[in-house]
């Protein structure tokens, strides 16, 4: 009796774990429509790249990929918004590395630990940053560019305060000695109009939104971010060979969860991601327009996510950058 006891509480005990169980597998995943949160308004380089890259993630897993885009507070809004959802892989958060990896450095009020309350998952795309002038600027080098930003101010312009080309100037600045000065607008196209009008020297650029303006000759484009050059721009040279090999960014969209989803559901949507992003139609498109595909594992992007974290985090410390 006393076996047949503990055989019956032992039966009971798995089918109470079952729920449980079935609920970290992942060959169920997903059971219902998945949401891609992105940060800011239609139409900027986050929210093309989700959209190309949905219904590939749609056709894979036989279920609606929707993209909502929660715009506000360089990403906090939308990471908010995330948190207030189901630990449960439905909601998905793209992060990029000028707004989630350095929220905390940034906000004084923050409603939330992008570290605690996040676990990534993996990159999306990789966005090199670009170096613009106008076509009848003087100067037609970095180093011109540069010599001058060192004897008296040159102002530059960003998509806003805070934004990571706003951190690159800053950064180019501590590393270099140069005298950029910030000015903030209010996304990239209005900070793009200025430069075409030649009302602002130099624009620090995201290379999705630059690259037709480059190409058509409408902006000249001086160094871009990368070890290698850019293919869909294979005549700007990279801020290494323009004369400055300190000069190396981590520029990024990826994927986030809340920390509490299930481990084997945050492996399969990155495995899935990383399928999505590397299939020949996808990755074409992604470097014809000038972004390099992501992939990869949890693991892998973490330390990504904490080495850009660091190094934009002490650019804003020294620079005493903040936003209320």
């Amino acid at each position: 009796m006393g076996r047949l006891l503990c055989a019956i509480a032992a039966l009971a005990f798995a089918l109470a774990a079952l729920p449980f169980a079935a609920h970290a597998q992942p060959a169920d995943f997903p059971a219902r429509p998945v949401r891609l949160v992105v940060p800011f308004a239609p139409g900027g380089g986050v929210d093309i790249v989700a959209r190309l890259v949905a219904p590939k993630l749609s056709q894979a897993w036989g279920q609606p990929v929707v993209v909502e885009n929660k715009a506000g507070a360089i990403g906090a809004v939308a990471s908010e918004y995330v948190l207030q959802q189901p630990a449960d892989g439905y909601t998905v958060l793209i992060g990029v590395a000028g707004s989630h990896a350095i929220a905390q450095y940034l906000h004084h009020n923050l409603a939330y630990d992008p570290v605690r309350d996040f676990a990534g998952v993996t990159v999306l795309s990789y966005s090199p940053l670009i170096c613009l002038v106008a076509p009848s600027s003087p100067f037609h080098t970095m180093k011109e560019l540069v010599d001058a930003a060192k004897t008296k101010p040159v102002a530059f312009g960003s998509p806003g305060a805070g934004s990571q080309p706003h951190l690159i100037g800053e950064m180019f600045n501590l590393l270099y000695g140069t005298q950029f000065q910030h000015v903030a607008y209010r996304g990239v196209a209005p900070a793009m109009q200025d430069l075409l009008g030649g009302h602002i020297p130099m624009v620090m650029g995201e290379m999705g939104s630059a690259k037709p303006l480059v190409t058509s000759g409408r902006l000249r484009a001086l160094a871009v971010t990368g070890t290698t050059r850019n293919p869909s721009v294979p005549d700007v040279p990279t801020f290494t060979e323009a004369g400055y090999p300190n000069f190396e960014v981590n520029s990024w969209f990826a994927l986030f969860v809340r920390t509490a989803t299930p481990k084997p559901i945050v492996d399969k949507i990155a495995a899935d991601v990383t399928k999505a992003v590397r299939s020949p139609d996808v990755e074409a498109r992604l470097v014809a327009d000038g972004w390099q595909p992501g992939g990869g594992t949890p693991a892998e992007f973490t330390k990504l996510w904490m080495d850009t974290s660091k190094q934009l985090g002490n650019v804003i410390q020294e620079r005493h950058i903040t936003i209320e």
